[in-house]
């Protein structure tokens, strides 16, 4: 029964938002009520790129898994960014060190957040009001080049395998990506691609997850 009503109010504030019919939108756009660790761990967009897909995230009303619940801040280069169809600013991302190791970044229409805490909400409004006051407003199918570092901060989600991998869009093979971004800082141009400073915290969950080497 517990199952089937949280289904039905996942259901409910999907199609209350115009426009937004998206597999777990309550879930993408933190109003799902699931709490997510708000200390961020440093990461690489190509770490995050070899995270295992987890279970459960292709249902429809699915909630955050586990491994969702985590701010990461992730230094990278903004290839190009777009307008989705749902209203978000698309953010096609590659790491400083490998070109070819993409993902996606988001920054919804906070307008959309139904449900999403005020907290959240009012941090992608102003990641938002702050990248387009730097790089302009973006138009729906339209790609616009950039080429500059970013930091940006936000939880990851696995969105579905929708054919998004690579090409424009930039998408993950595992379909991660960084949504919403909460926060986004340009960096400063430099001859060399920006460092990730590992913090101890960062280093005990990377060397947890198998990703760096004792």
């Amino acid at each position: 029964m517990r199952r089937l009503l949280a289904a039905a109010l996942f259901a409910a504030v999907a199609l209350s938002v115009p426009g937004c019919v998206h597999a777990r939108w309550p879930a993408k756009t933190l109003a799902d009520g699931v709490p997510i660790n708000s200390t961020p761990v440093v990461a690489t967009v190509t770490q995050l790129r070899a995270m295992a897909r987890p279970s459960g995230v292709d249902a429809f009303n699915a909630t955050r898994v586990p491994q969702e619940r985590q701010l990461y801040r992730v230094r990278a280069v903004l290839l190009r960014f777009s307008l989705a169809s749902d209203g978000d600013v698309h953010l096609a991302v590659a790491d400083p060190h490998d070109s070819a190791a993409t993902m996606i970044a988001e920054i919804p229409d906070p307008a959309r957040m139904t449900g999403a805490p005020t907290q959240y909400r009012n941090e992608v409004a102003q990641a938002r009001r702050s990248f387009i006051a730097r790089y302009g407003k973006p138009v729906f199918g339209v790609w616009r080049p950039v080429g500059s570092q970013i930091e940006i901060t936000g939880p990851v989600f696995f969105d579905l395998l929708d054919g998004q991998a690579g090409g424009q869009a930039a998408g993950a093979p595992n379909a991660v990506e960084i949504h919403p971004v909460l926060r986004i800082v340009p960096l400063v141009k430099s001859s060399q691609a920006p460092v990730a400073i590992l913090d101890r915290r960062s280093l005990a969950f990377w060397r947890a997850n198998g990703r760096i080497r004792q």
